[in-house]
């Protein structure tokens, strides 16, 4: 018997809302500043966005039962692209910020951001629940 429970694959929805989150999070400050030109009110966004992800993180790894298998192999190999994932993301939105371009293209690299981190908690969703002893049953 292992000495950890089976996990099971995280909801599509919990990777999306993380994703949206960071998303939000990477243009929290273009979307302050440009509110008016948005036509959306004023609002900290960057502000009340930190909190709720400092929620949603913890809630992946202990959903995820990463902290099972954070010296595993396969979790540390993915760690230099999350890592280029997120503060990739973050160099380029920042960079078009204080270069003082429009909104659009910030918005637009803060959703593609918030793809990209999506997708990289979906690959490590998958390394969690692909390790030996977590194997579910499709559909199970």
């Amino acid at each position: 018997m292992n000495d950890h429970a089976v996990v099971k694959p995280l909801p599509w929805w919990l990777l999306g809302l993380s994703g949206l989150i960071f998303a939000v999070l990477l243009a929290g400050p273009a979307l302050a500043d440009h509110h008016r030109e948005l036509g959306i009110p004023q609002f900290p966004f960057t502000v009340l966005v930190a909190p709720l992800m400092l929620f949603v993180l913890p809630a992946f790894q202990r959903r995820s039962g990463m902290q099972q298998l954070w010296n595993s192999p396969a979790l540390i190999a993915e760690r230099p692209r999350a890592l280029l994932t997120i503060l990739g993301s973050a160099a380029v939105v920042l960079g078009l910020y204080l270069s003082n371009v429009t909104v659009w293209p910030i918005l637009g690299c803060s959703l593609l951001g918030g793809i990209l981190y999506g997708h990289m908690l979906w690959r490590v969703n998958r390394i969690i629940s692909s390790a030996p002893g977590n194997q579910v049953r499709p559909g199970g």
